[in-house]
């Protein structure tokens, strides 16, 4: 409503000032055209966002200079990544219209008391501006404008510099329907199982629905997003969406199976659960619609599946809900399906158990006291036979190849450099337990292995300076604990580790030898998950990654 008041007041003004004078159209300059106006006050600076067209933004303010002469711009420039403080666009802007609906061109004017439109006023006397150009560079917080527009046969000269801020007002076109539904070209999904809820009665999965561009490489993709429960399965190696009608729930709360979450979007988190969103070259999603109503149904037909998504969602962007409407998205998919990716387990690429036995080659511990809270970490690096470390700067720099152990203790507070106890390994990935416990392997590891990820075994070796994993296994929940305690002379340090991937096979060794000790100071690190495109999830709430781990590379 506003908006639409500002627009009239707009018509209002224009209109007083052409009753004032006898004829609109006149060919008389307006002033000097040799050094032109200099506006020095900007007022009715409004970012409308995509109103117009999908993929230029409206924007439109109103120059004035000490004589009182004003001059209106309508434009057209990018769109804002952040509609509540938009940035103009620099550049050349030429002659266009509002059907053109081009970046980098102003909006000429009909008519004098045109509402849209750039139009310039000496006084009582109104030029609809018809060509020219507008230049704009920036520097810092300040914009510089060069101005050369004609109206008619008169040329109208001016310039402006400083500060441009526009207020954020976005507006949307209405969601192109054809064609409905969406038909699917690609499809991508990951199964997250109890997802660190080790009570949980259901299991969460990611669904992606692709109707334009690559899921796989994320770049120009039109594509549905989903998020829901479905009943804990046996197999999480191969998990088929199940038949059955799955509808949206607004209660974040609401974990039964079938169950789609609705769609959101902040600036802290992004999007999440359910909602449709697009994406540009760089692969980051320029708009998105946030379902908050709808069903889809699953329909197996022999080999095939038959996928009905119909939902309703308003338009956004990165930040908020811009839309006032809800607007269909519906989309159909008829072929197989594939198991989703397993993100419920950990990773695992062992054929056989690993007994490493006793080892007595190397190790170090990362301790951080009070990592989250009153619990303090424990993060172990053990290094087989064929490995050596030194430290520089943060950077653990490894020679040699062999098996590398990747351990992680949680527990309560302790004066000690190393703990004495039995850790058992926890019920889920990020759970902390005040009698303290070992971590299983995180399922959603990101693009490395570290003891922040949990308890991993790794065969480590060189590939030019980086570490290349040829064989890895993560340790699963409530499988296997961990022992620590002085070794016999007093010096040394015990820590005997058994666990299992999800295969069943054991990973264990006894190592007994000296132990660096590394105090750690906390920091704040992002947990990456690792479904490509289709945005993640934080780890676990209590997981707030305490320290930066170090960076492992190899050296000659």
């Amino acid at each position: 409503m506003k908006k639409l008041l500002l627009l009239a007041s707009t018509a209002v003004t224009a209109a007083l000032m052409v009753s004032c004078s006898q004829g609109t159209d006149t060919t008389t300059p307006p002033g000097p055209t040799t050094d032109g106006y200099t506006f020095t006050t900007v007022s009715d600076a409004v970012y409308y966002g995509e109103k117009y067209a999908e993929g230029s933004g409206f924007y439109t303010f109103t120059l004035s200079d000490a004589d009182g002469n004003k001059m209106r711009i309508d434009c057209f420039g990018t769109v804002a990544s952040n509609s509540n403080n938009p940035r103009f666009t620099t550049g050349t802007y030429e002659a266009g219209t509002l059907d053109d609906r081009t970046v980098r061109t102003f909006v000429t004017a009909d008519s004098a008391t045109a509402e849209e439109g750039t139009i310039f006023w000496k006084g009582s006397e109104a030029y609809p501006v018809s060509g020219g150009t507008m230049k704009v560079s920036s520097q810092g917080g300040s914009y510089k404008l060069d101005i050369e527009f004609t109206s008619g046969e008169t040329t109208i000269k001016g310039s402006f510099d400083g500060t441009l801020k526009f207020e954020g007002k976005p507006q949307v076109p209405p969601r192109i329907e054809v064609p409905n539904p969406r038909p699917v070209t690609g499809i991508i999904g990951a199964y997250y199982g109890k997802y660190n809820d080790h009570e949980a009665t259901t299991g969460m999965f990611l669904f992606g629905m692709g109707y334009k561009g690559d899921l796989t490489n994320g770049e120009n993709v039109e594509a549905l997003q989903l998020q829901g429960y479905i009943p804990l399965q046996e197999d999480n190696d191969n998990v088929i969406l199940p038949e059955g009608t799955y509808t949206i729930s607004t209660s974040a709360d609401n974990t039964d199976a079938f169950t789609l979450v609705a769609g959101g979007v902040d600036a802290q988190n992004g999007y999440q659960g359910t909602y449709e969103y697009y994406t540009d070259k760089s692969t980051s999603i320029t708009k998105g619609y946030i379902i908050s109503e709808g069903t889809m149904t699953v329909e197996k037909n022999g080999d095939n599946y038959k996928i009905t998504a119909n939902f309703k969602g308003k338009r956004s962007d990165a930040l908020n809900i811009i839309g006032t409407e809800l607007e269909e998205v519906n989309y159909l998919y008829e072929g197989p399906l594939e198991p989703m990716m397993n993100y419920a387990d950990p990773m695992s690429r062992l054929e056989e158990d690993k007994k490493l036995g006793d080892m007595h080659n190397q190790a170090l511990v990362q301790v951080i006291p009070k990592a989250t809270g009153d619990f303090t970490a424990w993060l172990y690096y053990i290094f087989g036979d064929g490995l050596a470390y030194t430290i520089n700067n943060n950077t653990l720099d490894v020679t040699g190849s062999g098996d590398l152990m990747m351990l992680a203790i949680w527990g309560p507070a302790q004066s000690t450099d190393n703990p004495v106890g039995e850790f058992p390994m926890s019920p889920g990935f990020g759970l902390l337990f005040e009698e303290g416990s070992a971590m299983p392997g995180n399922p959603i590891l990101g693009q490395s292995i570290d003891p922040q990820q949990g308890c991993w075994y790794t065969y480590a070796s060189k590939q030019g300076s980086t570490l290349q994993l040829n064989s890895y296994a993560g340790a699963m929940p409530d499988q296997g604990r961990i022992i620590t305690k002085p070794a016999e002379d007093g010096t040394n340090q015990i820590v005997d580790f058994l666990f299992y991937d999800k295969y069943g096979h054991e990973i264990s060794g006894i190592y007994e030898g000296a132990m660096e000790v590394i105090k750690a100071s906390q920091s704040a690190a992002a947990a990456n998950a690792g479904l490509a495109y289709i945005p993640s999830f934080p780890i676990a709430p209590e997981l707030a990654v305490p320290a930066t781990p170090f960076n492992i590379r190899f050296v000659d």
